[in-house]
């Protein structure tokens, strides 16, 4: 039996009795009607405390487990020690599809948990998110003296004023929840107040280079913060790593190395490939691929920011209409898809070089001619691929997120924010790395494929041991081509920042690479393109 007290926040719905979020908002994804029972079940708006007998009743009703499934003890927000709190239940993945799109919040990560109830933004939380909250209530009317700093600025604490103030904040705009706690209604009302969303379906941006910009800043700020068993954008061997620490949380399929969107909504076609689904909604698509869970890598990753900044430029429903919709037929060719290029992607076609055409200057480290926002790519050195052929940091696809203390700061998928500087420098040391259970299984899998360990592979190669694989290599060795051989003195077993920037171009496999910043694979969209297809 349960012990204490029970405050009920949230309605019970039928079947299950399955605890209902009541403080539900805008549409990175709205529920059936809740079919209640006035004999058994307390309205959404009912705070009286539950008895032993009535939370008896409900154990009674739908199960024990169910009930302990729905309940958390806390002793915050002045409730007593030992009293339960019904938790608000998680959004469905439709809901999770979208996230906050204002400028003033979106890419938050504190906030965009906030409004996913992952968890909520409640009294005794310090943070500077806060301070948006804050800042959000009195732009909107509420004067809150206690927290206004001597400067203006909101102090970012979450006492009894903001407290007070959410709750007034919640009954001026008819909000179902009164609670004085910040989660997917409050947070999108405050997020539709700063000038996010507008009607459904609308574009949520304007079509500017600036705003656009903004745009993939907000995405790879969220690419980079907003992580968990069953949401995010992972790398494989950075999933796989959490599922070996945790395997009940992070389950595994050694199927999903190469790439993992969700299945209801994509066909993966090929490796780190993606094809929309028939009968689809392209938007809710992107959303879901951006919000997880999803296994990529940073090319694919950039490529998605891309496309979902396309999305809000030229709203949910033209884009629907053009790549995927769930009541008009949109032939396969032209069907949301993502993967390691633009080439068949809603934004083939659709950059501006980001130093303008024929333009021969192209800035110097800390100094580059680019604007808020701006796609562009650092090789590691030349010779990476031959110490690191399994490695993920050949180089970058990074995203120019704008000057702090006066320096030019970067970012891409795991890597940043940092200066062009740092960022070679972490290149450095990823090459400097000894070598790891994927390089060897990527040697082994290319020229030893039909080694009987090797085709019929064990636990211990499908998790990458490194002390196992190495094993194997030594083993199979002679097959290894000798520039991939650490005794084939074709490559260095260390390199600086200036061999990364200074030693020859080298050609893998076809493909010629030279260190550094590559200027010919800085671009933006275009904001004349994205314009175009505004309107049909």
């Amino acid at each position: 039996m349960l012990p204490g007290t029970v405050k009920l926040l949230h309605t019970w719905s039928m079947p299950g009795w399955r605890a209902r979020e009541t403080d539900l908002g805008w549409p990175r994804r709205s529920a059936p009607a809740d079919r209640t029972s006035a004999a058994h079940s307390p309205t959404a708006t009912d705070t009286r405390p539950l008895s032993l007998a009535r939370v008896t009743e409900l154990q009674q009703t739908a199960g024990n487990h169910a009930v302990s499934d729905l309940v958390e003890r806390r002793d915050t927000d002045g409730w007593r020690p030992g009293d339960i709190h019904i938790q608000r239940a998680p959004l469905t993945p439709a809901e999770k599809t979208r996230n906050l799109t204002s400028p003033r919040y979106a890419g938050d990560p504190v906030l965009e948990a906030a409004y996913d109830n992952s968890p909520l933004l409640r009294k005794g939380r310090t943070d500077p998110a806060v301070a948006k909250v804050q800042r959000g209530f009195v732009a909107d009317g509420f004067a809150m003296p206690k927290s206004t700093k001597s400067d203006g600025s909101m102090d970012g604490v979450f006492g009894a004023e903001t407290r007070a103030t959410a709750v007034a904040f919640q009954s001026k705009h008819g909000l179902e929840s009164k609670d004085g706690t910040v989660g997917r209604q409050t947070m999108g009302k405050l997020d539709e107040l700063a000038g996010g969303g507008g009607k459904t379906g609308q574009p949520e941006i304007a079509a500017t280079t600036e705003e656009m910009g903004k745009h993939v800043i907000a995405g790879m700020t969220k690419a980079n913060t907003q992580f968990g068993p069953d949401k995010g954008v992972w790398y494989d061997y950075n999933y796989h790593a959490e599922h070996m620490k945790d395997p009940a949380n992070y389950r595994w399929d050694d199927d999903w190395r190469s790439g993992l969107a969700d299945p209801s909504l994509f066909d993966r076609t090929a490796w780190m490939d993606w094809k929309l689904k028939p009968g689809k909604s392209a938007s809710e698509g992107i959303r879901s691929w951006l919000k997880g869970l999803t296994i990529a890598e940073c090319l694919s990753c950039i490529v998605a920011i891309e496309i979902d900044t396309l999305r809000a430029a030229i709203g949910d429903d033209r884009f629907d209409t053009l790549f995927g919709s769930t009541s008009t037929p949109v032939p396969e060719a032209r069907r949301l898809r993502i993967h390691t290029g633009t080439e068949g992607t809603p934004v083939d076609g659709m950059f501006t070089s980001a130093h303008g055409a024929g333009a021969g200057e192209f800035g110097t480290i800390g100094n580059r001619p680019v604007k808020d926002g701006d796609w562009v790519y650092f090789y590691n050195h030349p010779k990476y691929l031959l110490k690191h052929p399994g490695g993920a940091w050949q180089g970058e696809n990074a995203v120019f997120m704008g000057t702090s203390g006066g320096q030019q700061i970067w970012a891409g998928l795991g890597a940043g924010p940092m200066t062009e500087r740092d960022m070679l420098q972490e290149m450095a040391d990823a090459y400097n790395g000894s070598r790891d259970g994927g390089d060897y299984a990527r040697l082994l899998d290319t020229y030893a494929s039909d080694a009987p360990e090797v085709s019929s592979p064990n636990q211990q190669y499908r998790d990458r041991d490194t002390a196992y694989l190495e094993g194997l290599y030594l083993k199979y060795k002679s097959r290894i081509p000798s520039q991939y051989r650490e005794d084939g003195g074709e490559f260095a077993d260390t390199v600086t920042v200036a061999n990364i920037l200074n030693d020859p171009a080298y050609t893998i496999n076809g493909t010629e690479r030279k260190g550094g910043y590559f200027a010919g694979a800085a671009s933006r969209l275009d904001p004349t393109k994205v314009e175009g297809l505004r309107t049909p």
